[in-house]
């Protein structure tokens, strides 16, 4: 293991609209949570290639793998294991913040 990282979940209030109504945004309210959390431990792939497993392996692998095509400095080999992470869509933001993990 190369690092560990430890990221809470927040608590989603509600989204906001602002601006003009055809303009695309994004706002909302929430809480940060120190649980659940999520947990990802990320090491070196020798290969050079992108490995996940874990619950949503891969979704993490798929953020790895866009982090990777656009900074040319990254390092292609990546190993990711999701040790431990809320189930999805319970309000939780555990998407983004396991996009914000990789």
């Amino acid at each position: 293991m190369l690092l560990q990282i430890h990221t809470p979940c927040r608590l989603h209030f509600g989204l906001l609209a602002y601006g003009q109504a055809g303009d695309r945004q994004f706002g909302g309210v929430g809480l940060m949570v120190r649980r659940p959390d999520i947990v990802v431990r990320l090491g070196d792939a020798p290969d050079g290639r992108v490995h996940a497993t874990g619950p949503l392996a891969e979704k993490a692998a798929a953020f790895a793998e866009r982090f990777i095509e656009q900074h040319s400095d990254a390092p292609r080999g990546v190993s990711i294991e999701v040790v431990r992470i809320p189930r999805p869509h319970a309000g939780l933001g555990t998407g983004t913040q396991l996009g914000m993990a990789i």
